[in-house]
């Protein structure tokens, strides 16, 4: 009985052990437990594609061998990884990890927010084909961020303007490969990336480039010691040159976004203008010596536009501490908008504890509405300029909410409606947990045409502000029909800001002008789509894309993808690109999503500029004669390509086996009839 106990047991481990191991070690996605997912993954500072698996799993299982084809063509450029998450439910329940197999893509950056105190990233699912390794790769490298600076005559100063050593690659093509995007990442803190065109004359002779692509390494200030790379264009070569001259510890880029110094330096000859009579909240740190607390600056990005932070040299100031009554040092004081309310906080100097004072001293312009008669006169404010508007089981404003208000209090009314009844709920078409925002306007001015539009985004303050951005400049003047937003062509007679130019939401379509038929069709449907969204703050552009590569290759798109569409908010500085085919229905859902706040958007570093100069008609041409060339079939295709081609090359193989097969039944056919016919004669 023993023995037949134990060879059960032998036989139900030899039945689960290939489950465990789903992907074997050697291969290219790395199997990580909930320490190293902790680690690399949510505190890291790279982008991550992860699949979330379970080991019983047939999908899971089927999917195994497209994942490790999926980490093989990323490898270097994204890192790919997987999840057993019957060995680490933690993990699942932290990712809202509901069927198997799920696959999220998990950016580089973290956001603070205020409310949790914690860094959160903003996972995205990937709920494409999963037949093939196409539809992956597809969509990790467009969401590959870019941590490299398009350098031209007019910005190269400020580009080697310092110590910070750097790396400048002259290239032919306008848009940064996803390979020196992997590596600008790979290398952030530890090198400043850039790229210029080979059209750069001067900077071309300067750095004595003779072919393209040409990379130099320019240690310091100094641009005359640079040093060239004399190797090939290849990722382990790359890196070799790179690693030998990249800082050795990771420091911060002084140039970099985010890098900014936000904490103002309060006088006593400019304390009353800058801060007694200005409007905003002030946060204001007295304390002694010449330099201030290092989480002062942690403190203003993290209140930063809404709360301005400042610092006063209490020991050099002395009167000014004084006349303002402080007399403990370090003290931070809260500034209201109306400054004779105050609050000070003199407690430990760590971010922690300065939130909770803020976010619970801080006053906002939101009002509580109460269900009924207190509501629709609530909603009736909504026709004349937009609302914003929070549903919560809780009865106390959160932070993020209260900090949205102050921001935008003087073009949007905010409201908060606690424990909201089923029935509102219902009414609102709201599903979700709370808590929800829903965003409240009217297209004319009129009651009848008052509509909401739901934030299905993260509940963290810059997501909340790049949702509410999209109604800052909805406010009706008089009642009148929704009229669609005109679509105009950004040419070399009109700018990109001209065309987008009063703020919101700019629509850019980036189409191929050299084939006539496909443009009208592509046209055609940004039109309907255009009249369909009538009364929104989009407005609709287009842009010869083979015409204008410049405007393209700012955002990384190439001929390739068009046509294509991005959402643009040039005040903003940020964008989002459509994926998916470009059709009424897809482009509509993907407007919604972006306006909603479900698709997150990504910062790009400048508008592109339009080139006047550009002779369209002989661009067209050229193109033209481009794709009627023979195809070099190098040896630079990859596995991608290679299946496409192979699946293309098939289907031709059994259309003519079809058309074969059909003309033969159709002799067949004719041969008795012949017969026949004969017979009688």
């Amino acid at each position: 009985r023993g023995r037949a106990l134990a060879m059960r047991v032998l036989l139900l481990l030899a039945l689960a052990l290939p489950a465990l191991c789903l992907y074997e070690e050697g291969t290219a996605v790395q199997l990580l437990n909930a320490a190293q997912f902790e680690e690399q993954v949510m505190n890291g500072d790279q982008m991550w594609l992860v699949e979330f698996y379970a080991p019983w799993c047939g999908h899971c299982k089927q999917l195994a061998p497209v994942y490790e084809k999926v980490a093989a063509n990323l490898k270097g450029m994204v890192n790919v990884a997987a999840v057993d998450c019957d060995a680490e439910p933690t993990v699942a329940q932290m990712m809202g990890v509901k069927g198997f197999p799920t696959i999220k893509l998990i950016p580089a950056d973290a956001t603070y927010n205020p409310y949790t105190k914690k860094n959160s990233k903003i996972p995205e699912d990937y709920n494409g084909d999963r037949s093939s390794p196409k539809g992956f790769v597809k969509f990790a490298l467009k969401h590959l961020p870019s941590r490299v600076a398009l350098v031209n005559s007019t910005n190269v100063n400020d580009f080697l303007a310092d110590e910070y050593p750097k790396v400048l690659l002259f290239s032919i093509k306008p848009t940064v490969s996803d390979l020196y995007k992997s590596l600008s990442m790979q290398y952030r803190d530890r090198l400043r990336f850039g790229q210029a065109s080979d059209s750069e004359k001067a900077l071309v002779k300067e750095f004595g480039a003779t072919k393209f692509p040409f990379l130099v390494t320019i240690p310091g200030e100094d641009r005359s010691k640079f040093v060239v790379h004399d190797g090939e264009i290849k990722r382990e070569e790359l890196v070799a040159f790179m690693d030998k001259h990249a800082l050795a510890k990771k420091t911060p880029d002084p140039s970099a976004p985010g890098t900014k110094k936000l904490v103002v330096n309060l006088e006593a000859s400019d304390f009353d203008e800058k801060v007694m009579k200005d409007d905003a909240v002030w946060l204001g740190l007295f304390d002694k010596g010449p330099k201030p607390l290092p989480v002062l600056n942690e403190l203003a990005l993290t209140y930063d536009p809404t709360i301005k932070v400042g610092r006063v040299d209490a020991e050099k100031y002395a009167k000014l501490a004084k006349d303002q009554v402080v007399e403990e040092f370090p003290t931070l004081r809260l500034y209201q908008a109306e400054k004779s309310d105050t609050e000070d906080y003199s407690g430990k100097m760590e971010m922690g504890p300065m939130n909770e004072f803020v976010n619970f001293n801080i006053d906002a312009p939101v009002q509580s509405v109460q269900v009924g008669d207190a509501l629709n006169t609530f909603m009736s404010k909504c026709v004349s300029a937009p609302c914003m508007v929070l549903l919560s089981n809780k009865q106390e404003v959160p932070t993020d909410f209260k900090l949205l208000a102050l921001q935008y209090q003087k073009s949007l009314t905010h409201g908060m409606i606690a424990q909201p009844p089923p029935a509102l709920l219902q009414q609102f078409q709201i599903t979700a947990k709370l808590p929800r925002v829903m965003a409240f306007f009217s297209s004319n001015g009129t009651a009848e045409s008052l509509q909401g539009i739901q934030h299905t985004g993260p509940m963290n303050l810059a997501a909340l502000v790049q949702f509410a951005s999209n109604f800052v400049a909805k406010k009706p003047s008089a009642p009148a029909a929704a009229e669609a937003q005109p679509l105009v062509e950004v040419s070399k007679d009109m700018s990109l800001n001209d065309a987008c130019k009063s703020g919101g939401l700019c629509t850019i379509a980036i189409l191929d002008g050299s084939n006539p038929d496909k443009l009208k069709e592509d046209l055609a449907v940004l039109d309907e789509v255009r009249k369909k969204k009538a009364g929104s703050p989009f407005k609709f552009v287009w842009v010869d894309g083979v015409c204008q590569p410049g405007v393209a290759a700012a955002f990384d798109i190439s001929s390739d993808v068009m046509p294509t569409m991005l959402v643009v908010s040039l005040s903003k500085m940020r964008n989002r690109q459509l994926i998916g085919t470009f059709d009424v229905p897809t482009i509509s859902g993907f407007l919604d999503n972006v306006l909603s706040g479900k698709l997150a958007t990504s910062p790009f570093s400048q508008v592109p500029e339009v080139d006047s100069s550009a002779d369209c008609a002989a661009l067209h041409e050229q193109l033209i004669k481009e794709r009627s060339a023979p195809a070099d079939a190098g040896a630079e295709d990859d596995d991608i390509m290679a299946e496409v081609i192979a699946a293309a090359k098939a289907r031709e193989a059994e259309e003519r086996k079809l058309r074969k097969g059909d003309e033969d039944e159709d002799e067949d056919e004719e041969e008795p009839k012949k017969k026949k016919k004969k017979s009688k004669k």
